[in-house]
C-alpha cells in the first residue's frame, strides 16, 4: 500500500530521523572537540584554584537546557535509529552502516 501524497512514508521519516540524529552527533561531537582541544589545554595553563574555579564555572554554565536536549535527544535518537535497523526487515548493504552509527 503506498502513502497518500503529501503524506511521509515511513522510508522518508527513517530519512529525516537519520538526518537530525547525524545533524545532533556532529553538533556534540564538535562541542567534545572544542573542550578537548580548547578549553582543557586553556586551564591546565592556569594556577591550580584559577583552574578549578574556571572549570565549575564552565560545568555550572554547560548544564542548559538547550545543550542537556541535545545531548540527551541524540543519544535517544540513536536509539531509536538503532532499533528500527534491528526491528526492520531490511537486509542491504547499508544496515550495518546504520548500526554501527547508531551504537
Amino acid at each position: 500500500m503506498t502513502d497518500p501524497p503529501g503524506v511521509a512514508g515511513d522510508g522518508e521519516r527513517r530519512g529525516v530521523v537519520l538526518l537530525v540524529t547525524g545533524l545532533g552527533a556532529a553538533v556534540v561531537a564538535g562541542a567534545f572537540a572544542v573542550c578537548s582541544l580548547m578549553v582543557m589545554p586553556a586551564l591546565a595553563a592556569l594556577p591550580g584554584a584559577g583552574g578549578i574555579a574556571a572549570m565549575r564555572s564552565v560545568n555550572r554554565t554547560a548544564v542548559r537546557p538547550l545543550f542537556m536536549t541535545l545531548l540527551s535527544g541524540t543519544a535517544l535518537l540513536c536509539l531509536v535509529v538503532g532499533g528500527w535497523e534491528l526491528a526492520g526487515g531490511r537486509r542491504d548493504r547499508r544496515r550495518p552502516v546504520v548500526l554501527v552509527g547508531a551504537g
